[in-house]
């Protein structure tokens, strides 16, 4: 009996040991890799047993064209040269054609070149031609297969068509000889005759070294929101215009020329790359042919590429994940282009950064030497890899002809009449020649355009210019802006403004219809960013001082706002989309001052849609009306008290009176009412008073006294005086709810914004209200709800010994203390600046080129905001050794301290190991490499070695994760299963003995 049981007990330890030796066993087992893969692979994959076979044709066919025009080694087709020196040095080349899988012929047909650089692929069929009727005379691999299992770069903008414009193009059709061959091209449109099926699409050449010498420092912010420069009207080709680039291009130059947040002028102090690191989207319109050699450089710089192009096919789909990292437009959609690209929230923006920042995404795009893993090289290979093994098809039965053609000189190369078609190939050649024979297809069908275009992930739907967008394609959802607008007729305006301008596209997104700014708004912006210091360094150096420096930087970002918001200003007929500059507060208690400042800003701004703020002081009010008088928008400012206020309307409709105008409604303004501020100042008299009644009245008075000045505005645009005025086209002086931020924290962080929604007035929310509002806030119309008791709440606050004047003078006082003090703080920020300046002036040899402050958040803000994702060290790695010397990166002393505890993503095998503490990082921190969250990263013990993250090592970490997981996965169900059959033997044994 006992012996059985100790025996048992035996068997299970064992089990258990061996259960643990097993996990280990396979954690520690080397992953396998092949030599050559490429991609993610890591299992069995055929480009390691890839074989091709390269004929040595003469050299007239290659090396002596290149000879005569050494300039095709940098031109956008030279990947026909590249592919041919790779392939003769790559171990997947055979010296045995008979077994081979692929023929490559190498024919340069590209290098023909005008003095301007342009190919001109005339020569090309004849050239072919001659290469094919050798190969087929020398060797017997093309006549078994008629090319079947021959490939050929074919570089041209229409591919193997060998034209550069589409219409002749198209009449040619793909050369009848290569019907049967793979192609490796750029050109890539669906539905289209030069497109043949099963072809190979590539990137243009783009050279590694040239591209190098014009690296950025990687930090720098991306201050240009969407970028493009290139040709947008081709006279000399096509002078009636609208058929080059199919009208895309010439759209995007008449739509945007004069909006701030595209840069398109052909005007630039800095370089084409240099441009493209600093821009969020790069725009990759089709020029002649769909592609464009953009698309490569914009993710090599990190660029968000905006494609512009219907129906085309993208090079190598399976290795860079166009759907994630770009953005698809219609061609018919291009005069949206703004309202699409603003829409894309910062989440996406920021995403598709991260996915480009990726180093495996910029091999793809490039022909290095010498090669690198996962570059272009490869995914060629890869691509035909994928075709093998050829099926029966390829090979042709004895006697057996698909193009009808024999071996003897050019001449007499004569296509058949009659044709059989076996297959799909058939079908693409049979589509092809209806293009050159008596059925020629109308060029008009390839220019449909399409209603729906779907990029996975990520996708555009475009429906009679309605715009559908996010992440999953699901429709945009209105905001409770958009219904405090629409439906209680309340404008929200931001209290905010930063540079760049585009900082502010979500918020205008979201439903904010202008902004108001202050010069506390601008010594924040103005201190705490790197934005100005470029603006600063020319103003710097043209000599200004710095008052006149701080106007210059105030009255760009007022006129960069104000383009910003003119649609909103132009759709409302002038009732919304301002933007609110106030006068120096300086000139408080000066008249002519206050006059003569708001005529200079009011010009040198130049837009419709702004307000010039002028404070409502006894001074300011008599300049209100001559202001008004000259047509000049005004937003009345720093109103504490109802008598005040009733003195700003008056002067408003002086001023309209004595304009002299037939026409007033280019006039506009709004009067700035002052909320929580005043329930500040009440609240600290009522505590001081102390009586129950008193304390009762905390957090009443301001909104009782708005309360009561909405009712004054009522009663004071109403009546004769203002009929007359209205029927000039005056429009009334809205009222504009100001300092909405709740400053106790015993109230509601919505109170104010909650308790002043009501038509015709102005809500102006800063940051904190602005998210609590959209979070929580109550959509309901409260502003004259209560009317009689907000009359009482007056009263009773009065008979408290309360004056609501002295209240007002006091406010007035302090707010106009605290914004001269912002201003004289933002003057001397600049001095320290300017002093900066002129020391790096000084001294050139040490200074390097200023960084400018860009993107859709402030780095000062999140350090991991729309920051380059262009890493020099990763184009490094597909330079020669030899040629690192020819960056023209100023040098840098840096210190890198690791953390003391590295994580891995457990989605793909990423370390992280910089000397920011994972810990601190933010929430919102994606793996660079995948995009996957902080949640999915664990620590990781082992050494962290110098190339922990290169892409072979990753990957087949990537693996052993995977492996890890798997076991841990069945390793529960094992034990389990285990554990149930040895208490059944347990109690089987129990029961027998």
């Amino acid at each position: 009996m006992g012996m059985w049981k100790l025996s048992f007990l035996g068997f299970l330890s064992a089990y258990f040991l061996f259960t643990i030796g097993a996990v280990e066993l396979g954690r520690n087992q080397p992953t396998e890799r092949i030599s050559g893969s490429a991609g993610d692979v890591l299992e069995d994959d055929p480009v390691g047993r890839l074989k091709v076979y390269v004929y040595e044709l003469p050299s007239k066919y290659n090396k002596k064209i290149l000879q005569k025009d050494p300039r095709c080694l940098n031109h956008m087709f030279a990947a026909e040269i590249f592919m041919h020196r790779f392939l003769l040095s790559s171990p997947v080349r055979t010296l045995n054609p008979e077994e081979a899988d692929w023929f490559y012929t190498p024919v340069y047909t590209t290098c023909d070149l005008t003095p301007n650089g342009l190919p001109l692929p005339f020569k090309s069929p004849r050239m072919m031609r001659s290469a094919i009727q050798l190969i087929s005379s020398n060797w017997p691999y093309w006549n078994r297969t008629e090319g079947a299992d021959h490939f050929f770069v074919v570089p041209h903008d229409f591919g193997a068509c060998f034209h550069y414009l589409e219409e002749k193009a198209i009449e040619r059709g793909i050369l009848q000889l290569l019907r049967r061959a793979t192609l490796v091209q750029t050109f890539g449109q669906r539905n289209h005759v030069c497109l043949k099926e099963g072809s190979i699409t590539i990137p243009p050449y783009a050279p590694p070294q040239k591209m190098q010498t014009h690296l950025i420092p990687d930090k720098t912010p991306r201050s240009i929101f969407v970028y493009f420069r290139g040709l947008f009207y081709d006279v000399g080709n096509d002078p009636e215009g609208g058929y080059y680039a199919r009208g895309a291009r010439a759209a995007v130059w008449e739509n945007f020329k004069n909006n701030p947040l595209f840069d398109i002028s052909t005007e630039h102090p800095t370089t084409y790359y240099e441009d493209m690191q600093r821009a969020v989207f790069c725009l990759c319109p089709l020029g002649w042919a769909p592609w464009s050699p953009r698309l490569v450089e914009a993710v090599i710089f990190g660029c968000i590429p905006v494609i512009i192009a219907d129906d085309i096919v993208l090079p190598f789909a399976d290795a860079i994940p166009w759907e994630e990292i770009g953005v698809f437009v219609a061609e018919e959609e291009v005069p949206n282009l703004d309202t699409i690209l603003t829409s894309i929230s910062p989440e996406v923006i920021l995403r598709k950064q991260r996915l480009l920042a990726n180093p495996s995404m910029k091999q793809a795009m490039l022909f290095p030497q010498p090669a690198q893993s996962g570059d272009a090289f490869h995914q060629v290979l890869n691509g035909l890899a994928r075709k093998l093994p050829h099926d029966n098809t390829v090979f042709l039965k004895p006697g057996e002809k698909f193009l009808n053609w024999t071996a003897g000189p050019v001449g007499d190369l004569k296509p058949c009449k009659f044709w059989t078609f076996h297959n799909k190939i058939g079908m693409a050649m049979a589509v092809a020649m209806a293009s050159t024979t008596a059925f020629p297809l109308p060029s008009t069908s390839f220019f449909t355009p399409q209603t729906w275009l779907h990029s996975g992930p990520f996708s555009l739907r475009c429906l009679g210019g309605r715009m559908e967008h996010n992440s999953n394609g699901a429709k945009i959802k209105s905001t409770i802006l958009h219904h405090l607008f629409h439906k209680q007729r309340q404008s929200p305006y931001y209290d905010n403004l930063c540079r760049p301008v585009s900082d502010l596209l979500p918020f205008i997104t979201n439903g904010i219809r202008g902004v108001t700014t202050n010069p506390a708004i601008f010594e924040r912006a103005i201190s705490s960013s790197n934005a100005y210091n470029e603006q600063l360094r020319k103003l710097v150096g043209a000599g200004k001082d710095v008052e006149s420096a701080y106007w210059e930087l105030v009255v760009k970002d007022i006129h960069d706002t104000c383009k910003l918001l003119e649609p909103i200003y132009n759709d409302s007929d002038g009732v919304d989309g301002y933007v609110s500059v106030a006068v120096s507060p300086k000139l408080a208690n000066d008249t002519r001052g206050t006059i003569e400042e708001a005529k200079w800003l009011n010009k040198m701004i130049g837009c419709s849609n702004v307000y010039i703020k002028i404070p409502a002081t006894d001074e300011s009010i008599l300049s209100m009306k001559e202001v008004i008088s000259l047509g000049i928008s005004v937003n009345a400012t720093l109103i504490f008290c109802l008598q005040r206020y009733e003195a700003v309307i008056d002067a408003y409709l002086d001023g309209l009176e004595a304009c002299g105008r037939t026409d007033l409604s280019k006039v506009s303004s709004a009067a700035a009412f002052y909320i929580s501020r005043v329930d500040s100042i009440l609240d600290k008299k009522l505590e001081q008073i102390g009586t129950s009644e008193a304390l009762d009245l905390k957090g009443k008075g301001a909104i009782a006294q708005a309360v009561l000045a909405y009712q004054l505005y009522q009663k004071k645009f109403s009546g004769p005086r203002w009929e007359h005025l209205e029927k000039k086209g005056a429009k009334k002086q809205r009222l504009m709810w100001a300092s909405t931020n709740v400053k106790t924290p015993a109230y509601l962080d919505t109170f104010y914004v909650d308790s002043l929604i009501g038509p015709d007035t102005i809500s102006t929310i800063p940051d904190q209200a602005l998210k609590a509002f959209m979070d929580h806030g109550i959509l309901s119309r409260t502003l004259d709800a209560k009317v009689s008791e907000a009359q009482d709440i007056y009263n009773a606050i009065q008979k408290l010994g309360i004056d609501w004047g002295s209240v007002g003078s006091q406010l007035e006082h302090e707010v106009l203390d605290s914004f001269t003090k912002s201003f004289h703080n933002v003057l001397q920020c600049i001095h320290k600046k300017t002093l900066r300046t002129n020391m790096a002036l000084q001294a050139p040899s040490l200074h390097c080129a200023p960084t400018v402050n860009g993107g859709l958040r402030r780095p000062s803000v999140n350090p991991f905001a729309l920051k380059s994702s262009f890493f020099s060290g990763s184009l490094n790695l597909l330079l020669h050794p030899n040629h690192h010397h020819l960056t023209s990166a100023p040098p840098r002393i840096s210190m890198r301290v690791a953390s003391k505890q590295a994580y891995i993503c457990r989605d793909c095998g990423y370390i992280y190991n910089d000397r920011t503490p994972f810990e601190k990082l933010p929430d919102n921190y994606f793996c660079p490499v995948c995009g996957a969250p902080k949640r999915r990263f664990r620590t990781y013990a082992p050494a962290v070695s110098k190339d922990a993250n290169s892409t072979d090592v990753r990957k087949a970490r990537k693996a052993e994760l995977k492996r890890d997981e798997a076991i841990g996965k069945a390793l529960p169900i094992a034990v389990v299963v285990g554990i149930a059959v040895l208490a059944g033997l347990y109690f089987y044994l129990n029961s027998q003995y």
